[in-house]
């Protein structure tokens, strides 16, 4: 264990080498971002990249910015400086309309699931079409094509939903909600799932089976996974590796096979005594 009267060094968690596959899927690089200019960065000079079909989580105390840097590494946010690539391209420099087609192979996992509770749960799934063929075929099961119906009861059964395709969502529990929007983002033919503390609302039995159906996807799909998440074991039993976001820097960059709870443990105790001090 780390002696807790150390100043944390900006490598103490960082493997020498961070770039686990031979092929990235995404590349960031000196990403900053600021929400005013009279305010300090919420994060600065933050570098990463992960390879195709990699999942990675990202960890860190709360207001450390792990939801901002997801949304930056997609333009949700605009960084205020830095670049990201996604398979070579960069997106930083994109116009909108190339922005737009980009998103169109990414899939989004919110802590809330934002679907409409009076729809069934196949047409909640038939509108991940919609980000690729927009129009009103994607807005419901009785206006979509046979086979777009097709792909998004295949989505259901991905996610073990099949059975519960015609009822509303209003009337599923917080797990299978979940699940329904990992379907929808599936229709997507996502190249990369951002899971955004997906489990954050759920019971632990649900949310150890939400997790291991996120890993079951990258795993066998080879989709390139990057969640955030709060609890520990998730980020060593379900990614390849962990990046750790605190005090404004990528503190933290293993994988997760070289790590244990008592050191992520270490990460977020070191943190706190060095804000202290």
């Amino acid at each position: 264990m780390l002696p807790l009267t150390r100043t944390l060094p900006a490598d103490a968690f960082c493997s020498s080498s961070r770039q686990s596959r031979t092929s990235a899927a995404v590349k960031v690089e000196a990403l900053c971002k600021r929400y005013d200019t009279n305010t300090p960065n919420i994060f600065s000079d933050v570098s990463f990249s992960i390879g195709t079909g990699e999942s990675v989580a990202i960890i860190g105390p709360n207001g450390a910015g792990k939801s901002t840097l997801l949304k930056c590494c997609v333009r949700l946010l605009d960084p205020d400086s830095g670049s990201v690539f996604f398979n070579d391209q960069c997106l930083t420099t994109m116009t909108a309309r190339d922005l737009r087609r980009f998103r169109s192979r990414i899939g989004f996992v919110f802590q809330k699931h934002q679907l409409i509770s009076g729809l069934s749960a196949l047409s909640n799934v038939l509108h991940g079409s919609l980000a690729g063929r927009p129009g009103p075929r994607g807005w419901t099961r009785h206006l979509a094509g046979r086979q777009t119906c097709e792909q998004a009861m295949h989505c259901l059964e991905l996610v073990g939903l099949s059975e519960v395709a015609q009822r509303p969502v209003g009337r599923l529990s917080g797990g299978q909600s979940q699940r329904v929007a990992i379907a929808r983002a599936l229709m997507q033919s996502p190249a990369l799932l951002i899971a955004d503390e997906p489990t954050a609302s759920l019971d632990p039995q649900a949310s150890e089976a939400l997790m291991g159906l996120l890993r079951d996807l990258s795993t066998k799909s080879g989709i390139t996974l990057l969640f955030v998440s709060h609890e520990l074991r998730h980020a060593t039993d379900y990614a390849d590796r962990v990046l750790g976001l605190s005090g404004g820097t990528l503190q933290l960059d293993r994988a997760s096979s070289s790590l244990c709870l008592n050191e992520l443990q270490d990460f977020f105790t070191l943190e706190k005594y060095r804000v202290a001090s």
